[in-house]
């Protein structure tokens, strides 16, 4: 499993480096391409599924949409693919074409400062992102919505028939420590909701549910948590107790927690109506020895395989827009490719067959 996503991240500047050559005069290009800018090599395929990458315009996160949009092809996903990028007006002028090309991105202003709280907070950006690309695409084609992670790479398809979506009812991944759904953290914010004494997700007595991303949900019940999701984003930023209730192990005592988009998620769906079901298959940690074939892997954690080992915080300034040649002396190169990880098949496993990669 750690070796495949190993394997992924380090080929895709090959990607890149073939949709830079679109900026680039062909020799001989076809007549249909002459003078014309090449159509985005990732897109959209039949389906009814949208899939949204929320990022920023930062190189640590282009390596990673490049990944992203690479492994949401190679996973058969039905529908259409788009990164929405919360960005700058100085960063929206100087932004490489080649990504432009390479997938399909819509451009969202920058969130990440609330000047009432004067707080800068990057994870402002998702619910202002998904707002601002709803606005944008007030009729899409399709039914259902994915939200996935800059740090997120799709493994199998999500199909609505397989989980039975209907509105008002959405799918998520399971994160055990969002113990504020179910302690004086909801008594504070969403004190109005009647627990749910269900555990498709969550424990009896929660009044929002344990979940995190990838989210997977109708498009009518996004807009209608899109707005909510950011309004109780800002009230758990601004809670000064959040520390303590909120399962958040890097919060200090009075300060501000940063897994408060979460809560702002789970809260603003409970408000606006909106339950989930877990779904174990959703996501996995890579590292993880898996039960079953993850449908997404949350590239989010150091890992190590026999002598090779990955961590993204390695790579803020990793520049995926340079061609070769390139220097991969270093062992956490700068530019190019990431060190390849060893071959699953020199590895010893002790996975089922079936799960070996």
């Amino acid at each position: 499993m750690a070796g495949r996503v190993g394997l992924l991240l380090a080929i895709l500047a090959v990607h890149l480096a073939e949709a830079s050559a679109a900026d680039a005069p062909a020799a001989s290009p076809a007549p249909a391409a002459a003078g014309k800018d090449l159509p985005p090599l990732i897109s959209h395929r039949p389906g009814d599924v949208r899939v949204l990458l929320l990022t920023d315009c930062a190189k640590y996160q282009d390596w990673q949409t490049i990944a992203g949009a690479y492994a949401w092809r190679e996973s058969g996903q039905p529908g259409g693919f788009t990164r929405v990028a919360n960005c700058d007006e100085k960063d929206r002028k100087n932004y490489p074409k080649a990504m432009l090309d390479y997938v399909d991105t819509h451009m969202a202003p920058m969130a990440a400062m609330n000047k009432e709280l004067n707080d800068w907070y990057q994870a402002y950006n998702k619910p202002k992102a998904v707002s601002d690309w709803l606005e944008h695409n007030p009729h899409p084609k399709e039914k259902w919505i994915l939200l996935i992670d800059a740090d997120m790479l799709l493994r199998r398809p999500f199909l609505p028939e397989e989980f039975n979506l209907t509105k008002g009812w959405a799918m998520a991944a399971h994160y055990d420590y969002m113990k504020g759904v179910h302690n004086d953290l909801a008594m504070r914010h969403v004190p109005e909701m009647i627990p749910h004494n269900d555990t498709l997700a969550g424990p009896p007595g929660r009044r929002g549910d344990v979940v995190g991303a990838p989210y997977f949900m109708s498009m009518e019940d996004i807009r209608k948590v899109a707005p909510l999701w950011y309004d109780y984003t800002v009230k758990v930023r601004n809670d000064s107790l959040a520390y303590k209730d909120s399962g958040d192990t890097a919060s200090q005592k009075g300060g501000r927690i940063w897994i408060a988009e979460m809560y702002g998620y789970t809260f603003g769906a409970a408000k606006a109506g909106i339950w989930h079901r877990w779904s174990e298959d959703f996501m996995l940690y890579p590292g993880y020895t898996p039960p079953f074939i993850p449908r997404n892997i949350h590239n989010g954690l150091h890992y190590t395989v026999g002598d090779w080992s990955f961590d993204k915080h390695w790579y803020f300034d990793f520049d995926v827009h340079k061609c070769p040649p390139w220097d991969l002396s270093v062992p956490k190169p700068k530019e190019g490719i990431f060190p390849p990880p060893p071959h699953p098949k020199t590895l010893k496993s002790k996975c089922a067959p079936h799960l070996c990669f």
